[in-house]
């Protein structure tokens, strides 16, 4: 999570605070479809049903070895633009 958060840190200045509808939007997760994905998940790991990252199965984080198969999988999503979403949505709340 350390090198996500110094990403997101990295780019927060570059990004212009967004427009208050934006904002609106972003924050109403109930709505907008975050908060869904996000408890999806969150509900399916903690029940250990699989999920996947990249179309793969992914395994219970239990050590160093599945760390090494969440991370090689997850960094796949650190895009430029998933950088600038999460920095949109972090100016959102935080700002």
């Amino acid at each position: 999570m350390k090198d996500l958060w110094a990403m997101l840190r990295e780019n927060y200045d570059l990004i212009d605070q967004p427009e208050d509808d934006i904002c609106e939007c972003l924050k109403d997760t109930k709505s907008n479809g975050i908060y869904e994905a996000v408890d999806w998940v969150a509900r399916h790991y903690k029940h250990g049903t699989p999920i996947t990252l990249l179309n793969r199965p992914i395994p219970k984080l239990t050590d160093a070895k599945t760390w090494g198969v969440w991370k090689y999988r997850l960094l796949h999503y650190y895009d430029s633009q998933a950088i600038s979403d999460a920095v949109t949505y972090l100016r959102c709340v935080l700002d």
